[in-house]
């Protein structure tokens, strides 16, 4: 079975390769990859989980942070425009508290309060007197499919139904390579906020073990999940007083470094294993379980989102005609320059950018329009567009128009310019001609490779 753009509808975004390498493990089929426009440079894993196809996506090597990620996202759902949510499913570092008794391992799951999306800037805000730190600002909430989803699992977890750990262990036993990597790590030490570290940043086998916080053992090893506030900046917290007092103010369970650039660009859930608990003692050795064990509970999470039976989308083979004017069935003459601008669409290694120039009332736009409904009949494969440019809001209104046309969703008028050209550069999108009436700004036509535009002037 082969697939194309349209049939993904599920992002899941991971920001270190060991996390790609767990996503990769809970997929059910590995699909081929796709063609993408130039402009999108990211790396695609594209395959199924369960019923849902999933496109999985990881933040360039190195460079993390709630911008990278909004790069990423960005541009995976241009390239991708079915997509219905994303899951930002990583690592993060735990904050163990007597409300929650946080252990290495576990998974934290963003859920929304009465203020909040369950995602929160926490370093986006302003200084005030005295040197308090207000937040301001929030960010989008997850679409309804998925915190319905949430609750499903939550109340299977509450009657004993452990999904995540049967995915985990089922990983774990099956792939010799995914058993010998992502194992569990034996030792999991708390030390008091006021405890700081010693010796090597390998381990913590140089601090004082008699530090240590007494908890109860846990009957099992299996994660434990929790749902609350994720704290989600640039940073990367580790220091033990420093994130005792953000997750006082603002009542968090996690802190991590991507899901804040994603929120408002997608609709996503964040989920979190726990690695280290953002102290002077983080180090690397939790970090491949729990990303593991986030994973499991990602596609635990997708076993219970329902496949909806997608709309009769337009096909996007289909050609798109928008042109807002009735044929001239009274044109006459000018047949020379439309001979000759028919000559130049047709030339192989021709020009992608024809100006047609000239005083006003000469008719530009009637050749235009003339033109439009002859390439229409010589080729009804052809996308044809049409964009009045008398003011920068009917320009902007076009691109939406023509986004809403191609069944683009989710789109901001601030971007949709560039996700039409990307669209418009995919090899699925075929050929198209898009005709920009009364453009007076030559600017509009501005291009590194001169030979790439030709200009036909007119004279009355």
């Amino acid at each position: 079975m082969t697939f194309a753009h349209h049939d993904y509808t599920v992002a899941w975004i991971c920001a270190l390769s060991l996390e790609l390498a767990a996503a990769k493990a809970m997929l059910d089929d590995v699909h081929p990859p796709l063609p993408q426009p130039e402009s999108d440079h990211n790396v695609y894993t594209l395959g199924r989980v369960g019923s849902h196809n999933v496109v999985v996506a990881c933040l360039p090597g190195g460079v993390y942070g709630t911008i990278s990620a909004t790069g990423v996202v960005s541009h995976m759902v241009s390239t991708f425009r079915n997509i219905r949510f994303g899951l930002m499913v990583g690592i993060g570092g735990g904050v163990p508290s007597h409300s929650a008794d946080i252990r290495l391992g576990d998974v934290v799951v963003s859920k929304p309060t009465a203020t909040s999306s369950g995602v929160i800037q926490y370093d986006h805000g302003k200084t005030l007197r005295g040197g308090r730190f207000q937040h301001i600002g929030s960010l989008n909430k997850p679409p309804q499919v998925l915190l319905k989803a949430v609750s499903q699992l939550e109340s299977d977890y509450m009657t004993g139904k452990r999904l995540t750990s049967e995915i985990l262990d089922g990983v774990l036993h099956n792939c010799d390579t995914m058993g010998e990597q992502f194992s569990r790590p034996k030792d999991d030490w708390l030390f008091p906020a006021t405890y700081n570290h010693e010796g090597s940043e390998h381990d913590c086998s140089a601090c004082d073990q008699a530090q240590l916080v007494n908890r109860p053992k846990r009957r099992t090893d299996d994660p434990c999940i929790y749902y609350g506030l994720i704290a989600s900046g640039d940073q990367v917290m580790k220091d033990a007083k420093t994130r005792d007092s953000i997750a006082r103010d603002l009542d968090i369970l996690c802190f991590e470094m991507e899901a804040a650039g994603l929120m408002d660009e997608l609709p996503s859930l964040a989920i979190r294993g726990i690695c280290d608990y953002c102290d002077s003692h983080k180090n690397k050795q939790w970090q491949r379980y729990a990303a593991l064990a986030a994973a499991s509970y990602a596609k635990a999470l997708l076993s219970v989102i329902p496949t909806y039976c997608r709309k009769e989308s337009r096909d996007p083979r289909q050609p798109i005609w928008m042109v807002p004017f009735r044929r001239n069935a009274w044109f006459a003459g000018r047949e020379d320059e439309i001979t000759r601008i028919e000559g130049l669409f047709t030339q192989q290694n021709g020009p992608s950018k024809i100006a047609i120039c000239g005083l006003g009332g000469v008719g530009k736009t009637q050749i235009a329009l003339e033109l439009a409904y002859r390439m229409r009949k010589r080729d009804p494969n052809c996308s044809i567009c049409w964009i009045t440019c008398t003011s920068y809001e009917s320009v902007e209104q076009a691109y939406m128009d023509i986004a809403l046309k191609l069944e683009m969703t989710a789109i901001k008028p601030a971007e949709v310019k560039e996700k039409v050209k990307a669209y418009l550069s995919l090899e699925s999108a075929g050929k198209w001609l898009v005709i920009f009436d009364n453009a007076d700004d030559m600017g509009m036509w501005s291009t590194n490779n001169t030979t790439d535009i030709s200009i036909n002037r007119l004279s009355s």
